[in-house]
Order: structure tokens, then sequence, then C-alpha cells
């Protein structure tokens, strides 16, 4: 079994997720803020909402950068991805304007399968 096989489900303030379980110490985590963030196995995974979450408009000109619209949580949103000057890791990152913003962004060593953070950022839900 690898790191990647075994998935939770994780509530983030008014948003729901499944992350890999080697980020999670417990099934079903909770947490009550509006941000957390998530790291282990090569891979780091940051959850913002509110008015103050992190626009991905600064990662514009990054290395690989690539914005493509994407529907997060039922509205319009936008899909990120770029790679480090180093080229050893690359973001994957959703963000949505409104009704509410949200930011997820996850940052993975080049050890991680190319879709283990495509399945994190397109598992995001809101409960709100």
């Amino acid at each position: 079994m690898t790191a990647f096989e075994r998935w939770v489900h994780v509530r983030v303030g008014a948003v729901v997720l499944d992350l890999p379980a080697v980020l999670v110490l417990q099934q079903g985590a909770t947490a009550d803020s509006a941000s957390a963030v998530f790291e282990g196995g090569g891979l780091f995974v940051l959850i913002d909402q509110g008015p103050f979450a992190p626009s991905l408009d600064a990662d514009v000109g990054r290395p690989g950068f690539s914005e493509v619209p994407a529907e997060v949580c039922g509205s319009p949103g936008r899909l990120v991805t770029f790679v480090s000057e180093s080229g050893t890791v690359y973001t994957t990152a959703v963000e949505v304007a409104a009704p509410r913003r949200i930011t997820v962004v996850v940052r993975a060593e080049s050890s991680v399968p190319r879709e283990v953070p495509l399945k994190i950022v397109h598992s995001v839900q809101a409960l709100e």
C-alpha cells in the first residue's frame, strides 16, 4: 500500500475535501477555523476561505504557469498550476471568488504522482 491509497474526508470551516490519510491524524477530521494547513508525504495543503483568503493572482508568471476555468463548489472558479524555480515542487490550486472566497493550494514534491493534487482540488465542496 502506498501513502496515497487511503483517503479521508476532512472538514475545514465550511469546506469539505478529501485528503490522503497520511496528512490527517484521524478520519473525519474537522478544523473549526476557516483555514488549515496539512503537511506530510511530500504534500503541503492550504485551505483558506473568507474575505482574506489569498488570491492566486500573485502566481501569474511563475514557471509553467497555467490557468483554466473550473467549477469549484458549484461556482465558477479557476484551476492554476505551476512549478517551483528549481522544478522540484509543483503547485495545483483552485480558487473561487464568490459567493464566498475559497482558496485551496496543494504543493507537491516531484515524487508525488500528479493525480494526487488534482484529486484533492477536485474534491473541494462547500457546506453552506
